[in-house]
């Protein structure tokens, strides 16, 4: 009934009291996934796109992403503003990508973050983020993992400007043996798809 409604644009009001109400209980759930399937049919005020974005933190996995993905449909700028908050869903975060939302500023600021580097690292090497990668891949103050990250971005981005980055990390024995190696390493693999990629 409530997929019905969306289709023909009614009970705009109802869908969204189902969307909102009982949103801790778990046999509800079906009810308000439905209801946000519907709602994504209708044409949407600024209000209820507030509302929308509040769901983007449900606990219902279904409507976060149904949520994101309105959100992202009808505001692409706010759900980039917003692409922070989503880093621990991927489900969210796959979702924003599909639709195009600018998601590198956001990549670029966490890049140093050991917990998230892995979900925007290819964000960051298609948005060719080579000054940003290498500024954490030469900071001695990260950890060495999120340095080797930033070092395998380098590599995949496979440009004059990042293979002179890694030469640069690679002949500087005070970074360490383990990212010395990973850097000369990365030139490599660089030198390599550069090669590829001309053929």
């Amino acid at each position: 009934m409530a997929w019905a409604a969306g289709r023909a644009e009614v009970a705009k009001a109802e869908l969204f009291a189902l969307l909102t109400s009982h949103q801790q209980q778990i046999r509800y759930s079906d009810v308000r996934t439905a209801a946000i399937s519907a709602i994504s049919h209708l044409k949407l005020t600024k209000t209820d796109l507030k509302t929308i974005e509040q769901c983007t933190g449900d606990s219902n996995a279904g409507v976060r992403v149904a949520a994101a993905d309105i959100l992202a449909r009808e505001d692409a700028t706010r759900a980039g503003e917003q692409a922070a908050d989503y880093l621990s869903d991927r489900a969210i975060y796959r979702r924003l990508l599909a639709r195009d939302v600018e998601i590198l500023p956001i990549a670029q600021k966490q890049a140093d973050h050991a917990h998230y580097q892995a979900i925007v690292l290819p964000q960051l090497v298609d948005g060719d983020a080579t000054d940003r990668l290498a500024e954490v891949a030469g900071n001695k103050d990260l950890p060495d993992g999120t340095r080797l990250g930033a070092i395998e971005g380098l590599s995949r981005i496979a440009s004059a400007a990042a293979r002179k980055h890694l030469v640069k990390i690679g002949k500087d024995d005070s970074g360490g043996e383990e990212i010395c190696k990973a850097a000369w390493r990365g030139l490599r693999r660089s030198k390599r798809i550069s090669a590829k990629k001309s053929s």
